[in-house]
């Protein structure tokens, strides 16, 4: 199984590896005994904050008020934020009705 073959990779290569999930089912957990670092979610004050930055650094301004919203929106999920935030981005730089995401676009409606 996959698993079994993760395992067994793990404790014998010499590499660190990463693997992430958001769910970890039964026999993922017998890999417990290896090393594993769990991570709390981000408050969605926090996640607004890094899709900020992401946008600042792209040159591309978003609304701080949508990129929240997203944040709240998302529960707690950094990626999906991140993601939607850069269709926001891409929303707002090229008007709407350009895109297709309906979460994005409604948003983008409630704002203005």
């Amino acid at each position: 199984s996959f698993w079994a073959s993760f395992a067994h990779l793990m404790r014998t290569t010499k590499r660190p590896l990463v693997l992430t999930c958001s769910h970890i089912d039964d026999e993922a957990l017998e890999l417990r005994d290896l090393l594993m670092v769990e991570f709390a979610p981000l408050d969605a004050s926090a996640i607004a904050e890094r899709c900020a930055l992401a946008c600042h650094a792209a040159g591309r301004p978003v609304s701080p008020e949508a990129i929240a919203r997203l944040a709240v929106q998302n529960a707690g999920d950094y990626r999906k934020s991140l993601i939607e935030t850069q269709l926001l981005a891409m929303e707002a730089s090229a008007g709407l009705g350009q895109g297709g995401n309906e979460k994005v676009a409604s948003i983008l409606h409630e704002l203005d």
